[in-house]
């Protein structure tokens, strides 16, 4: 159903790639300009030049970002979300960056085409525009859905959060339908004048609001990348950007307790213990407002995971009193082979783990065994000169351990003792009663309490915008499609507006019963939370990220059919314009069988 439903949306949506039958942009009321202006014309192409340098440039920057996110999906391992979310803010700016100069092309073209076009050549730009706006759209949403492909592969991002972002991309959806129905029921009988100027007010509307759901985007990123630096700045140190051309500085966080928590997780990168002694997940979270608890801009408390800390407490309470113990003991340890020589003495004594006090053993055994075997043989006997010399290399061997070794003995007892100090003093600073850690909760407050909530109130102004051009791209849909009725009234109405109401419904049906199944998947979650059994949290976690996953998947099928729908449209009202404006006509292509 859903390729049905596509292979149908791709017909409407190309506008027949190339049929002459030009609908919903040609303004009869207009007087069409007859005589063609060669600067003018030569403006025009060079607009059209300019439009397609930049969409090839946002082809580019496309490239690269999905090239970056399989980089990262291949580390993903050894990369936190911390540094993945970095990856992507630099190289998504980049595409953001292209969709931005893509949009100024297309609005210094349109100013080159003002006036200058006569009335079929309005109606070939004004489908070229539109596709070529699909295609920057289309491209943008491509990108987000393989980021949130490659979060949900990773396990990067709370499926909550995710699903919260779904459930209000739906509610525009269902603003955007919701209107599109209205208009058909409240302009249906509209005479083609009325709907003429109707279509007329509503592009510069849809312009316009676009314009605003621009800004408001502009807002966000600002307190957003605002947010980022302060979340740096205050809590938890990183580097910040110090110019446009990506120079870094690296800033050490203010905090005692957030640099203990780094200084446990490099102890246990090098080896000094083996358990995660720092639960970032299940302390207090701190957040903005009711509506982020799923988004970024709260920010969960780290905690000491207790079990942990007592099993590790021991660990190396044990690694001391072993050192100790290699320090006292006076056993022999048997030799693995029979006389130590120098290559066994450097191998062994750079051995990993090995304990200095055993080395010193190992070579005072070999001293003796070999002693022994010069005694036991008569000077005139064949094997006493070669038993004489390794009793020499024996004794040269023990001499240069008892050298070399004696300190380290002594070393291994004060790093088992140091480590456990460093270890206990990490731990006293992320203790929750500690003057440390209260530092740490107020610096996290001060910081979603401002910096938090000013992305928070720019997010909620961008939304509503978004769902305020809905509205009104939904009205402009439906009056588009009565004016190509109209105009096609001698030969048939080409839409049947009433089919047209009724797949309004079923997208919001549709739309609906998705926010449904979101909110399914943040219940289950928040139950399994609730209960406090880890199984089952992991259990509701992984059915959320594997539904998401799936979903995303055919989403961004549907996308990859969407761009290239609306790629092949683009380069078919391109073609047809240009012939135009050059005084040729381009072929039109044959409008495919439905």
């Amino acid at each position: 159903m859903r390729k049905k439903f596509i292979a149908v949306y791709a017909l409407m949506a190309v506008l027949a790639l190339g049929s002459t039958t030009l609908t919903s942009c040609v303004d009869d009321n207009e007087s069409a300009s007859v005589t063609a202006i060669r600067d003018a014309k030569a403006k025009q192409l060079a607009a059209i030049a300019a439009q397609e340098e930049a969409m090839a440039r946002l082809n580019d920057a496309k490239a690269a970002y999905e090239q970056a996110m399989a980089d990262a999906k291949n580390e993903e391992t050894a990369m936190t979300r911390e540094k993945f979310d970095e990856l992507m803010k630099q190289t998504k700016a980049e595409v953001e960056k292209a969709i931005a100069e893509a949009k100024k092309a297309q609005e210094k073209a349109e100013q080159e085409m003002q006036g200058n076009l006569m009335e079929h050549q309005k109606g070939l730009y004004c489908n070229y525009k539109k596709a070529q706006k699909e295609v920057i759209d289309v491209t943008g949403q491509i990108v987000d859905k393989k980021l949130e492909i490659v979060k949900l592969e990773a396990g990067i991002e709370e499926t909550k959060a995710i699903a919260a972002n779904k459930i209000y991309d739906e509610n525009v959806n269902i603003a955007k339908y919701t209107a599109e129905k209205a208009a058909y029921e409240a302009l249906g009988e509209n005479n083609y004048d009325e709907l003429i100027k109707q279509q007329a007010q509503l592009q510069v509307e849809e312009e316009n609001k676009e314009n605003i759901v621009s800004e408001k985007n502009n807002d966000k990123t600002a307190a957003e990348n605002a947010y980022n630096k302060a979340k740096v700045q205050k809590v938890d140190g990183g580097e910040i950007k110090v110019n446009d051309q990506g120079d870094k500085v690296k800033v050490e966080s203010p905090l005692e307790t957030v640099n203990a928590i780094k200084e446990l997780e490099e102890m246990k990168e090098d080896g000094k213990f083996s358990l995660n002694v720092v639960d970032k997940t299940n302390g207090e979270k701190i957040k903005a407002s009711e509506e982020s608890e799923y988004s970024t801009y709260s920010y969960t408390l780290a905690i000491l995971n207790q079990v942990n800390v007592k099993l590790t407490t021991k660990q190396l309470e044990n690694a001391i009193k072993a050192a100790e113990d290699a320090k006292e003991s006076e056993e022999i340890a048997t030799p693995t082979s029979g006389v130590a020589t120098i290559d066994q003495y450097n191998n062994i004594r750079f051995a990993k783990d090995t304990n200095p006090q055993e080395i010193l053993n190992y070579f005072a055994d070999a001293k003796k065994a070999a002693d022994e075997a010069l005694k036991a043989l008569a000077e005139k006997d064949p094997g006493y000169k070669a038993a004489k010399a390794a009793a020499d290399q024996a004794k040269e061997n023990l001499e240069l351990a008892n050298i070399e070794l004696p300190g380290k003995v002594e070393k291994a007892i004060t790093d088992a003792k140091e480590v456990k100090a460093d270890f206990d003093a990490a731990i006293a600073l992320i203790d929750t009663n500690s003057d440390a850690y209260k530092a740490y909760k107020k610096a996290v407050e001060d910081l979603i309490n401002n910096e938090g909530k000013a992305y928070v109130t720019a997010n909620e102004a961008w939304k509503a915008a978004q769902l305020d051009y809905a509205e009104t791209a939904g009205k402009l849909a439906a009056v588009d499609n009565l004016v190509g009725n109209k105009e096609s009234s001698k030969e048939g109405t080409v839409i049947d507006i009433q089919k047209k109401m009724l797949t309004c419904d079923e997208n919001i049906a549709k739309a609906q019963a998705k926010i449904k199944k979101y909110e399914q998947l943040i219940d289950v979650e928040k139950d399994a939370e609730n209960s406090g059994n880890m199984q089952a949290i992991e259990d509701a976690q992984k059915q959320s990220q594997q539904a998401l996953l799936e979903e995303a998947k055919g989403e961004l099928e549907d996308l990859n059919e969407r761009l290239t729908i609306a790629q092949a449209a683009e380069k078919s009202w391109k073609e047809q314009l240009e012939a135009s404006l050059k005084g040729e006509e381009a072929p039109a292509e044959e409008t495919p069988a439905e």
